[in-house]
């Protein structure tokens, strides 16, 4: 059957204008919200159309690098495949989305995308070889969020190496007081003893610098209970079994 240029396309079964319509609906208002301003505009459409009218739309990446590049790495599949998103830091918006988070795939981007006077980062060897290599002349600078993290952290493990030192205001050993506040039964039986070696196995590696990630795997513990475990294990009589338990 012939087209009409501008109404219809093959295999279409809504006019190119409607079409044009759910593609703006779906990238403003994505899936399902989309799919119920579509409803009530009588163009009914799924979550899932939208969402596949958005996606197959052509990129367009930029012809240059943004003035002010934040680069960073973020998770595909968290803790086994990371990617690199690229942000224009004066506008806020995304550049672009590599694949991996390497230095030669980053490398070839900035070669073929010039212009970059700064490049906001993290501490990553793998961006700031990149930047050496394929723009030298920019600026490396960390950025705001890994620097306070980083300062987060540093200060907890001291805290925690310290903590013995600290008194509260009223003079007592905090021991006393976290004990007294805490108030509750020590469990006994095998399985809080079992639970009590492995919390403690946990304490002595996050005392050591390993991470969350490489104690959960080496314990073979979920990363939450690790997490929830960290500020139990600083009470006398060893961690508190209730406050670490899942609710």
């Amino acid at each position: 059957m012939e087209q009409v240029e501008g109404l219809t396309f093959r295999y279409g079964r809504r006019s190119q204008l409607q079409q044009r319509m759910l593609v703006k609906i779906g990238c403003f208002l994505a899936g399902r919200a989309g799919a119920r301003l579509a409803a009530m505009l009588h163009c009914t459409a799924s979550p899932n159309t939208l969402l596949s009218r958005v996606r197959s739309l052509p990129a367009e990446p930029p012809e240059r690098s943004p003035r002010v590049l934040g680069v960073d790495d973020f998770a595909l599949k968290r803790g086994h495949v990371y990617g690199t998103v690229l942000i224009d830091i004066e506008t806020g918006r995304v550049v672009d989305v590599l694949p991996d988070r390497t230095a030669e795939t980053f490398t070839a981007w900035l070669q073929q995308h010039p212009g970059a006077e700064i490049v906001c980062r993290d501490r990553a060897s793998a961006y700031a070889e990149a930047v050496r290599a394929a723009a030298p002349e920019a600026v490396q600078i960390a950025d705001r969020f890994h620097l306070w993290l980083n300062l987060c952290r540093t200060v907890e493990k001291s805290v925690v190496t310290h903590r013995r030192c600290l008194t509260p205001a009223g003079g007592e050993e905090l021991d006393e007081v976290v004990e007294s506040a805490v108030g509750a039964p020590v469990i006994e039986g095998k399985r809080a003893v079992n639970t009590r070696r492995h919390f403690a196995a946990v304490h002595e590696m996050y005392d050591k610098g390993v991470a969350i990630q490489v104690i959960a795997e080496t314990l073979r513990m979920d990363r939450k209970t690790v997490r929830k475990v960290r500020p139990c294990m600083h009470r006398r009589g060893g961690p508190d079994l209730a406050a670490a338990r899942p609710q």
